[in-house]
């Protein structure tokens, strides 16, 4: 059996000002608002401004959920 695919979905932005990372809609560090976001959508870590229509509506529809990413990470692969 074993494991025959395994992602992990994050967002990341960074700041083009300072350079920061985090997830943000203003940088934390100097407030800056020119931000590359990158999403995970179909697979592929994408920088947001490149996706198309419909992948620009999947990030915007998709809900955060809080409560797995407390849960530790347990990978068993046989």
């Amino acid at each position: 059996m074993g494991v025959h695919y395994l992602g992990f979905n994050f967002s990341l932005d960074v700041c083009q000002k300072c350079g920061e990372k985090g997830v943000f809609d203003a940088c934390i560090n100097c407030g800056g608002n020119s931000i590359t976001r990158i999403r995970r959508v179909s697979g592929y870590l994408e920088i947001l401004d490149y996706f198309t229509s419909e992948k620009k509506a999947e990030v915007k529809n998709r809900r955060k959920n809080n409560g797995i990413q407390k849960l530790p990470l347990v990978i068993y692969v046989t």
